[in-house]
């Protein structure tokens, strides 16, 4: 079993293909049977919320329809862990909530690391975070005040380099 699923920033789907068809296309690739690509296809469809647009070409598929079969993809195996990659980045704000609300619900089931530079939305999805700057993994201590650990960081830092040089 595959024990992880991946969402990049920019979707990289098939333009030519049909959302149905990638979706198969990406069950045979983790080795799901006929019947459970089937199974996991049909959930996958209700949970994103895909059936009006299943048999369209990916290319004529809105950004948020697009990460919606993206995430459909990282999950058509059932994954244990979950990689995020500035999920919900350029979506209108109702995508936003509507996939806030589904890393939420998914969170309750399976390890999921996010991946953003937009720090408020640590606060929103995350119930622990860690800052990565300048090759160096730094834990937060308080998620409600993340923006001011960073910068408190950033300022620590950019201080340090300076005596360095001097």
């Amino acid at each position: 079993m595959e024990l992880c699923g991946y969402v990049p920033e920019i979707t990289q789907l098939p333009p030519d293909m049909k959302v149905i068809d990638f979706l198969n296309y990406a069950a045979s690739c983790h080795g799901l049977t006929k019947e459970e690509a089937r199974q996991s296809i049909e959930k996958q469809i209700e949970t994103f919320n895909l059936s009006d647009f299943v048999n369209n070409k990916i290319k004529i598929l809105s950004k948020g329809q697009q990460q919606r079969v993206s995430f459909a993809q990282a999950l058509i195996h059932d994954p244990p862990n979950l990689v995020l990659d500035e999920p919900i980045n350029g979506l209108d704000p109702s995508q936003i909530i509507a996939f806030r609300s589904l890393i939420k619900k998914l969170s309750e089931t399976k390890a999921i690391l996010i991946s953003t530079h937009i720090l408020s939305e640590v606060n929103q999805l995350c119930s622990k975070a860690y800052i990565m700057n300048q090759g160096k993994i730094y834990p937060v201590k308080n998620l409600t005040q993340i923006e001011k650990e960073f910068i408190n960081l950033t300022t620590k830092q950019a201080a340090q380099a300076q005596e360095d040089k001097q």
